[in-house]
């Protein structure tokens, strides 16, 4: 059986013995793991010639978050992507130099 992201899984158990089984008991559910929500209250700032982005880190979906992807769209269109990992989203991040380089 392989498990489906967010779905919910109910168990219910009964004992045995030479006699017989017993009633069930009660029902657990269980929830897998899902995709995190998104950061909130993301905020950039310019201090001297670096840009920093913060973020609050959202609920994780079950799962630790394990990094983040930030997209940087310029005015002349270009976009960058940089995968973030070992960062907990509420660090501050500097992602651009004086130089631009990313």
């Amino acid at each position: 059986m392989t498990l489906i992201p967010n779905a919910v899984y109910e168990f219910i158990i009964m004992s045995r013995n030479a006699i017989g089984y017993s009633a069930y008991s009660n029902i657990i559910q269980v929830r897998c793991a899902s995709v995190p929500n998104p950061p909130t209250n993301v905020i950039a700032y310019l201090y001297g010639e670096t840009i920093s982005v913060l973020w609050t880190v959202p609920y994780d979906g079950g799962s630790a978050i394990t990094g983040y992807n930030i997209m940087i769209l310029t005015s002349n269109g270009l976009t960058y992507s940089k995968e973030m990992t070992g960062c907990i989203g509420n660090d501050i991040i500097t992602i651009l130099t004086a130089q631009c380089t990313f």
